[in-house]
């Protein structure tokens, strides 16, 4: 998610690999905006929210981008009944996901090699991982060690 000066994050109930399920109206992420004029929050709201990702779940950034751009919204003039008003806010189309599509090919390639039919060039290289020896010494001496075998004397005095 973007950040920076005028921009605060408050996240919700998600973590990765978190489940969101539709029955429930489920906050990800809070983003708010603030600056010395309106049009200025405005401005770093839609920056904020055009940098951020979120894969796998469907958000209303489409919809608040919409309204951020709307001219009775960012002349201040939106009322409650704005979005009832202007149902064209819920148009959007959604987002193509080329970077995580380039990425997700990019690390197929790199791990499984190529599999296109009527690729030329040598073949990538299969390598066996080397898995680190577990260090054969023996951790140091710790506090939780101390109150363990000498009691709340003993850790009060090794503190």
């Amino acid at each position: 998610p973007a950040e920076g000066f005028g921009i605060r994050l408050d996240g919700g109930n998600a973590y990765p690999g978190a489940r969101v399920l539709a029955h429930y109206d489920s906050m990800l992420m809070k983003v708010t905006a603030s600056a010395l004029s309106f049009n200025q929050a405005a401005d770093k709201l839609t920056r904020a929210l055009l940098e951020t990702r979120i894969r796998g779940v469907k958000t209303n950034i489409p919809f608040i981008l919409n309204v951020l751009k709307h001219p009775d919204f960012v002349s201040g003039h939106a009322t409650t009944s704005f979005i009832g008003d202007n149902p064209q806010l819920l148009d959007f189309t959604d987002a193509r996901d080329r970077g995580q599509k380039l990425l997700n090919y990019l690390g197929d390639l790199v791990v499984n090699g190529r599999t296109a039919a009527g690729a030329s060039g040598p073949v990538t290289p299969r390598v066996t991982p080397l898995i680190a020896a577990s260090p054969t010494t023996l951790q140091p001496r710790g506090l939780k060690q101390v109150l363990t075998e000498e009691g709340p004397e003993g850790f009060a005095k090794a503190v």
